[in-house]
């Protein structure tokens, strides 16, 4: 039975998740991560068939999400007469990934 890789991709500028698969060949949308999955399970047998390809399979989702946040440190404390109010900005980056088979 073949296994085919579909690689999720969040889109931060346009707010959605896209899932590829050149094997297939699929290429979809959605602004939620499930609804993709759901998408892909539903397009994928009948992609497949109009590609002379057996529509049974596994499909194995392989997503990632890379996301900029901001630290923020407080420089000191009250007590040590340090400016304790006074922050200092970090950028710091999360990779999430997701790993769904």
């Amino acid at each position: 039975m073949p296994v085919y890789t579909i690689k999720m991709t969040w889109d931060k500028d346009a707010a959605v998740w896209y899932a590829v698969c050149d094997d297939i060949p699929i290429a979809l949308e959605s602004g939620s991560f499930d609804a993709l999955v759901e998408r892909v399970k539903i397009a994928t047998p009948e992609l497949l068939d109009l590609n002379g390809k057996s529509t049974e399979c596994i499909l194995n989702f392989k997503a990632n999400r890379k996301d900029e946040v901001a630290l923020w440190q407080t420089m000191g404390s009250p007590s040590d007469g340090k400016r304790h109010n006074e922050a200092k900005r970090n950028q710091a980056q999360i990779l999430i990934a997701f790993h769904a088979c």
